[in-house]
């Protein structure tokens, strides 16, 4: 019992620790109501699509954090989503919602950076427009049953490309 308390108490202290660290990271989403496909579902209702895009912005945090260096910070607006495959419909209502993966429809990101080092100074900036017209024959390391591993693996490329530690000449 006394074991189980101290393990809540640690759980509590780092719990407190993490959220009391500023975020390095910062990934918003510009009008995602316009967004082109962010949803699971024929039409986009917005409920469906809070779930994506979270799981995205986890994503990227997660990924991108242990690439900066000390102090830097990185903001990134992401302007318009379009997820792998498409819903059609004319299959039937039994398809309405059903998301066809094809290559004809591959995943699609455009968004904007920032990167700030410690000093709050602008080093690296920029926009993107990630495409993958190949993702259906690339290797996915997010691989499985994740909706999202096309969009994953599409946001993987472009981080190892954008934050891949730079060598010095000389």
């Amino acid at each position: 019992m006394k074991f189980v308390s101290i393990l809540v108490a640690l759980g509590l202290l780092a719990g407190v620790a993490t959220a009391v660290q500023p975020t390095a990271v910062d990934v918003t989403f510009v009008d995602a109501e316009k967004f082109t496909d962010a949803g699971d579902a024929y039409g986009w209702p917005a409920r469906s699509s809070e779930h994506n895009l979270e799981q995205l912005r986890d994503y990227i945090v997660a990924r991108v954090t242990p690439l900066l260096a000390e102090g830097q910070r990185l903001t990134i607006e992401i302007t318009d989503l379009d997820l792998a495959g498409e819903f059609e419909p004319w299959h039937g209502p039994g398809y309405r919602d059903v998301r066809m993966v094809k290559s004809l429809y591959p995943p699609r990101i455009n968004l904007s950076f920032r990167l700030y080092d410690a000093t709050d100074r602008v080093v690296a900036e920029g926009s993107r427009r990630l495409r993958d017209l190949g993702f259906m024959f690339a290797a996915t390391p997010t691989a499985g049953n994740d909706s999202l591993r096309y969009e994953k693996n599409l946001l993987d490329s472009w981080v190892r490309r954008e934050f891949r530690p730079r060598r010095s000449v000389g």
